[in-house]
């Protein structure tokens, strides 16, 4: 977050020292992710989508990565196409 706020401020006219801090990058991010988190609880709320959609891949496995990037070095786990649900897929 600092280096992308460095990189805007270079050319921001009201750009002010305490806007390149670490404290300051460290609250836009803290920011940033409440910001979709409140929008990913939203979706939820309407049905739209289940936690588990939303929050699964951010699960951390215990050798530390997330479950996105584990089934991303792992594609024999992927399910493949899928089907209509309540509907048997036949060989």
């Amino acid at each position: 977050m600092q280096a992308l706020l460095e990189q805007q401020l270079r050319t921001s006219p009201n750009a002010r020292p305490w806007m390149r801090t670490e404290d300051h990058a460290r609250t836009v991010a803290w920011r940033v992710v409440k910001d979709w988190v409140e929008a990913q609880l939203a979706i939820i709320e309407t049905r739209m989508v289940t936690t588990a959609q939303v929050f699964l891949p951010y699960a951390v496995t215990a050798n530390g990565q997330t479950l996105y990037e584990y089934i991303g070095h792992n594609t024999q786990l992927l399910l493949g196409e899928g089907h209509e649900p309540g509907r048997l897929q036949h060989p």
